[in-house]
């Protein structure tokens, strides 16, 4: 599928087609809002991103895979987060942020240059959740766990993309998943986060599988689910991008 669990989740509870092709721009950007309800502006802003580098032949269309892409590493020119993300500038977003679900430092990925940016990394993941001591996740315990496995990476990737938007990537992809996985919450529940990240989705909207088929599953489908069964819901809020900018920089406050 992808390197994003969000996108992947998608596919796998049948938003997107299940084999993560040839997905219009349309259905990702109504999927996006309808399951995670960001607005309008956030969506648009992350198919912004992926566009460019669909591979399907059709530029109305991804596959999940073309998330994959890594650029080279890019001048510390990034504006800072709030701005980014209040400004709306589409063609900004897509220049400030050239790989489009793939950088390296991720919470669940490997990197590139150490063979594997794709698949989710247990092991790695694993490093990630230890951080993860009670029943929610805070900023400031989000925040060391992004910065330690950003820290971890780079000391294992002599090719590592030190530069503000390979950073910035890691505190936004924090932000989203405390975000989305707050859902009607007040706080992000842990066990939602590690449903999100690890585990594999059912064959319907919503539904689980039966432990027996559970590695069948697990191979053809991924591993990214949305606690659906556990009790998430989407936030009856709309999540802005002057809120995900403003959680970017608390995170970045926090390290």
């Amino acid at each position: 599928r992808s390197p994003c669990p969000a996108m992947n989740a998608l596919a796998n509870h049948g938003y997107f087609p299940r084999n993560g092709r040839n997905i219009s721009l349309q259905q990702f950007i109504s999927s996006i809002k309808d399951v995670y309800n960001f607005e309008e502006k956030i969506t648009s802003g992350i198919v912004a991103v992926y566009q460019p580098f669909t591979t399907t032949g059709n530029n109305n269309t991804l596959n999940l895979n073309d998330l994959d892409h890594h650029s080279e590493p890019k001048p510390n020119i990034i504006p800072s987060p709030r701005t980014l993300l209040q400004s709306g500038d589409i063609a900004n977003v897509s220049v400030h942020c050239p790989d489009p679900g793939e950088f390296d430092g991720s919470l669940s990925r490997s990197d590139l240059a150490l063979g594997d940016n794709h698949s989710f990394n247990e092991t790695i993941w694993n490093t990630v959740a230890a951080h993860f001591q009670n029943k929610t996740i805070s900023i400031p315990t989000a925040a060391k766990a992004r910065k330690d496995r950003f820290a971890a990476a780079r000391a294992a990737n002599k090719e590592f993309d030190t530069s503000d938007a390979t950073a910035n990537g890691g505190r936004g992809t924090t932000a989203l998943y405390l975000l989305v996985m707050r859902g009607q919450f007040r706080e992000t529940k842990t066990k939602f986060v590690q449903i999100f990240f690890r585990e594999f989705a059912g064959s319907s909207r919503g539904a689980g599988v039966s432990p027996m088929c559970g590695y069948m599953l697990i191979w053809c489908t991924g591993q990214d689910r949305i606690p659906f069964n556990e009790g998430w819901r989407r936030s009856n809020r709309t999540i802005t991008m002057e809120e995900l900018g403003g959680l970017v920089e608390k995170i970045r406050a926090a390290e």
